[in-house]
């Protein structure tokens, strides 16, 4: 029988060398390259790639032919033994898992960041140490087709509305990202904040620990929270944890300042791409006066959540940019751009010392950069050579 995998990006070349480890026949489809022969009779199941959408023409075909249907998270997985924690949220997914990591590592344990974060688990698995604990980010599109019991400390951080250009609806969002509960093996433990209680109503009460607010640390922010409850559960001392925090790097495309020139302070937000994140990073940049790069695809919801009186200017670029301009027009100077490039630019000539430029697009990248990380880089390089 035939792997068909639907989808050749990171994780679908990372699928696709775990399968052919196993010796597995496998047949590749990807919208950018040829397409194959497809003998549907010889296809056992369809190894779904995160970026595919539900509307696929492909992915629509083997439903209708009721074949298997997994990511390749869940295809990894069905092969994991190593102690395994999943996390998600909305917002903040990928700062606490890699907070995790760091914090472990610095209690004197093996923890590597996988998932969404970037490195696929089934690459992991290609030479996997069974002394790791593996530390996966999970997203909502990874989440819809994951099925097997194989964490031992799942994690909930926050929802709120998202990618509701691929969801019908809100609910339907929530829904993917609650399936994280799913997953627990037999004694693995459920971790969320007390404002979340009711969406986890259903599970199993000898799985869920006390909300992240019960800990004694209320006065550091939500991430650190929840890390040090994590970690605690699996061992790690008070004084581990806190000694650990000063040493731990905010991960790349979060909040980055990435250079100061003539008093202007440049900070790259790519990671953020959706609306409540450039909310959360206006409330969280320390300056008055902030010149927000955004746009992209937009994900849905409304723009309203990051008005802020901060904002002096909006420089608003790729597919949102007029849905940007018609819902915050009215409220701030917007200006249509056509590229980063040329909104760096206008708001460099705009800006003045103790101003800030921020790149918080609110949006996914995929119309003008291969990812988010693209999106940072570009912005990064571009602000290099300003003078």
């Amino acid at each position: 029988m035939i792997d068909l995998i639907l989808g050749y990006g990171r994780s679908g070349r990372a699928a696709h060398a775990f399968l052919q480890k196993q010796n597995r026949k496998v047949i590749i489809w990807d919208d950018e390259g040829e397409k194959p022969f497809m003998d549907w009779d010889a296809v056992q199941r369809v190894i779904l790639s995160p970026g595919i959408g539900p509307d696929h023409p492909v992915l629509l075909e083997a439903i209708r032919k009721k074949k298997e249907i997994i990511g390749e998270v869940e295809l990894g997985a069905r092969f994991t033994t190593n102690t395994c924690i999943g996390i998600t949220g909305t917002n903040g997914k990928t700062t606490v898992t890699e907070m995790v990591v760091h914090t472990l590592r610095y209690a004197g344990k093996k923890a590597v960041a996988l998932g969404n974060i970037g490195r696929p688990l089934c690459d992991y698995l290609l030479y996997p140490d069974p002394e790791d604990i593996l530390v996966l980010e999970l997203s909502s599109f990874q989440l819809e087709t994951m099925q097997t019991c194989f964490l031992d400390r799942a994690v909930f951080l926050n929802v709120s509305p998202d990618h509701l250009d691929r969801y019908r609806n809100f609910s339907e969002y929530r829904d993917a990202k609650c399936r994280i509960a799913t997953l627990l093996r037999p004694e693995g433990l459920l971790f969320f904040f007390q404002r979340d209680s009711s969406l986890f109503e259903q599970v199993n009460q000898q799985r869920i620990i006390a909300s992240f607010e019960d800990s004694e640390y209320t006065r550091y922010g939500d991430n650190e929270r929840a890390v040090f409850s994590i970690c605690s559960s699996l061992g790690v001392a008070k004084e581990t944890f806190l000694k650990s925090l000063p040493s731990f790097e905010r991960p790349t495309h979060r909040l980055e300042k990435v250079k100061e020139i003539r008093g202007i302070s440049f900070y790259n937000d790519s990671k953020a791409t959706n609306k409540e994140s450039v909310r959360f990073a206006l409330n969280q940049i320390p300056f008055e006066k902030i010149f927000l790069l955004a746009g992209g695809i937009d994900k849905g919801g409304s723009w309203n959540c990051v008005l802020n009186h901060k904002v002096k200017s909006i420089f608003a670029f790729g597919t949102s940019a007029n849905q940007i301009e018609r819902e915050l027009g009215s409220e701030f100077k917007v200006k249509k751009v056509k590229s980063l490039k040329e909104a760096i630019s206008e708001a460099y000539q705009m800006a003045r010392k103790g101003d800030c430029i921020l790149l918080s697009p609110g949006c996914s990248s995929f119309d003008q950069f291969d990812h988010y990380e693209h999106r940072g880089d570009t912005f990064k390089s571009l602000v290099e050579e300003l003078k």
